[in-house]
Formats: structure tokens, sequence, C-alpha cells
């Protein structure tokens, strides 16, 4: 039950999805760094038909292909910037996990006193039955106190 509510307070905290989020963003930015690695090849075509009132040709038009190719020389901006794309991602894992921790921590606590508020009503309950008993004079004092033993070990174990 611990793990099942764990899950999902992780996957339902806005705060955690922010972090996802930035992850994802900076994962982006590392694949954008390492693409300047490679080399770039742009291709353009353009067509064009003049038409004009003076120059009753037609059919005549212009075509035009242009090839662009860049080949990375100096490779130090993108070594940079997957250097920082690595760290930010590193620092968002640990932030994530810190976070992670945090809701753990916080969930632990609120199982922890949930559990306490049933024990302290279930000790006073038994002061009840004990008041309750003891008023009986049917019981004496030994019967009383074995009752009361076995009622709270049993509640105990069901903690």
């Amino acid at each position: 039950a611990f793990d099942r509510d764990l899950e999902y307070a992780l996957s339902n905290r806005a705060d955690m999805n922010i972090v996802n989020i930035a992850k994802r963003k900076e994962e982006q930015r590392l694949k954008q760094a390492k693409n300047l690695y490679k080399p770039k090849l742009d291709v353009d075509f353009s067509v064009s038909n003049d038409i004009s009132n003076e120059n009753q040709a037609r059919g005549q038009s212009k075509n035009k292909v242009n090839l662009n190719f860049e080949i990375p020389l100096q490779q130090r901006v993108a070594k940079g910037k997957i250097a920082k794309a690595k760290a930010k991602i590193s620092k968002i894992k640990y932030e994530k996990r810190l976070l992670g921790d945090q809701i753990k921590v916080n969930l632990a606590q609120i199982r922890n006193q949930t559990r306490n508020t049933k024990h302290e009503t279930s000790k006073k309950q038994d002061t009840k039955l004990c008041a309750l008993l003891c008023s009986n004079k049917k019981f004496n004092k030994h019967t009383v106190k074995s009752i009361i033993t076995n009622c709270i070990e049993s509640n105990d174990q069901q903690l």
C-alpha cells in the first residue's frame, strides 16, 4: 500500500512534473548540441517565370539549384554545449532524487501519524473498557488486568 501511495504521489505532484519537463528540455538541448558535430547540407531549389508586357516571351523560366555544404572544423562550441547540457541533466537528476526522497519522507510521516492516532484511539478505548470492567463487581483485579493485557497485545499486533 505504501509503495502504491508513493508511486501515486510521485506521478501526480506538480513539482515533480516540472522537474521531468526540465529534464526532457535539457535532453533535447543535448541532442541539438550533438548535431553541431555533424556536417550540414542545405539544398535550395527555385523556379521563376518572368512575364512582362514589353517582352512577350512566354515559357522562359529561370531555374536555380543552390547546394551548401558545411563541415564543422572547430568543435569547441559543440563540446561546450554538450558539457553544459550534460551538467544540467545531472543536476536535474539529483534534484528529482531529492524531491522524491522528500515526498517519500512526507508520506511516511503521514502514515506514522495516522498509525499513532489509531493507537491513541485504541488506548482510550482500552481505558474505557478497563473502567467499565473495574466497575463490575464480578471481575477481580487480576482478571481485568489479564483481559486488558490481551487486548493491548492484539491491538499492537494489528498495527
